[in-house]
């Protein structure tokens, strides 16, 4: 037995040593880790043909700014939060209600996007980017998606904070009809439903909880995070390198029973057996395929988690650990999947 856990804990200062090579002197203090939260598809916007009209939207702090996903969209001026999908061949009006945190749209943070074209009534310089000032309450950012824009989102951010940057999905206005379909209105679009084993003509599933994790179907989709897997795999509602982390880097070297779980488990955890354990790993499954190259490899997609949860981000986050067939690449794009498993608990 002792030979067995020598082997268990060459394995993982392996492991630990990958996760932490080539990393320099990075600051890596938490308050400014760049983060990502993906707002998933849903529009209540009229004008869905692409003729042209402008759309407004009304943007405003989240209660908690800094806290995913940074910014609270609505259709009506200080109305109830909603999760919007963009779509291409359309103009958009961002008009702030509020003041502090100069917002704008780009490529990224404080990058602009050539593609697209963005114009601004703020008159401030020190928050500009490109010559397109950030706006604060009462000004107005006006974006102009082209139809053949290639991409599928486009950052929003905080000109004045790094953490504070986030996604909004942009569609072909093609398919934008389509994506937007709720057959048992229960806020969740068909498509959505499909592509996560729901019923979309039952709207009970929107209060159901797939996970175990505590958060509704609802909100998980509200919020950007899919509803079938969460990395808090000890389910004490915290998301812990040295534990959740850690068990899923054993999972995916294939230990089991008390080699997988042994001092790994949180004090406050709810999952404590490795049986249990193992199946919320197996509820995961390729949705730990991180860096999207079919394979759910412990030392690419396994050590780029455990980096994320000790709260690495840019390139140290993705130096040495992303497989060279992977799709995913991007340091930005990797966070945004990690954070996908992350929801707010």
């Amino acid at each position: 037995m002792n030979t067995i856990y020598k082997k268990i804990s060459k394995i993982l200062c392996i492991a630990l040593i990958f996760a932490f090579a080539q990393l320099g002197f990075a600051d890596t203090t938490p308050p400014t880790d760049p983060k990502t939260f993906t707002v998933e598809p849903y529009s209540s916007l009229g004008d869905t043909d692409g003729n042209g009209q402008m759309e407004t939207l009304y943007v405003r702090l989240n209660p908690n700014p800094f806290a995913a996903p940074y910014y609270i969209f609505s259709s009506t001026e200080n109305g109830p939060a909603e999760s919007i999908q963009l779509l291409k061949g359309l103009t958009y009006e961002f008009i702030r209600t509020d003041g502090g945190h100069p917002f704008n749209i780009g490529s990224g943070w404080r990058e602009a996007d050539p593609s697209v074209t963005l114009s601004s009534t703020s008159n401030s310089t020190n928050y500009a980017v490109s010559g397109v000032g950030s706006i604060q309450v009462g000004d107005r950012l006006t974006l102009n998606i082209p139809e053949n824009f290639i991409g599928s989102s486009l950052a929003y951010y905080c000109y004045s904070h790094s953490p504070m940057v986030a996604n909004l999905v942009v569609l072909s206005s093609s398919t934008g009809g389509e994506d937007s379909l709720d057959t048992d209105s229960d806020g969740m679009p068909d498509v959505w439903e499909i592509r996560y084993g729901l019923n979309p003509n039952d709207s009970s599933d929107a209060s159901s909880d797939q996970d175990n994790d505590g958060i509704s179907t609802l909100d998980e989709y509200i919020a950007g995070t899919i509803p079938v897997g969460s990395l808090d795999l000890d389910g004490n509602g915290q998301y812990d390198a040295l534990t959740d982390g850690l068990l899923l880097l054993r999972g995916m070297f294939g230990l089991t029973e008390s080699a997988l779980n042994s001092g790994a488990v949180a004090a406050d955890g709810v999952y404590t057996s490795p049986n249990e354990v193992t199946a919320r790993i197996d509820i995961l499954g390729d949705l730990v395929d991180i860096d999207g190259n079919g394979q759910v490899d412990a030392l690419t997609d396994g050590l780029v988690i455990l980096r994320y949860l000790f709260g690495l981000r840019d390139d140290v986050l993705i130096n040495g650990v992303i497989a060279s067939d992977a799709t995913v690449t991007s340091a930005v794009d990797v966070g945004a999947k990690i954070e996908s498993l992350k929801p707010s608990l």
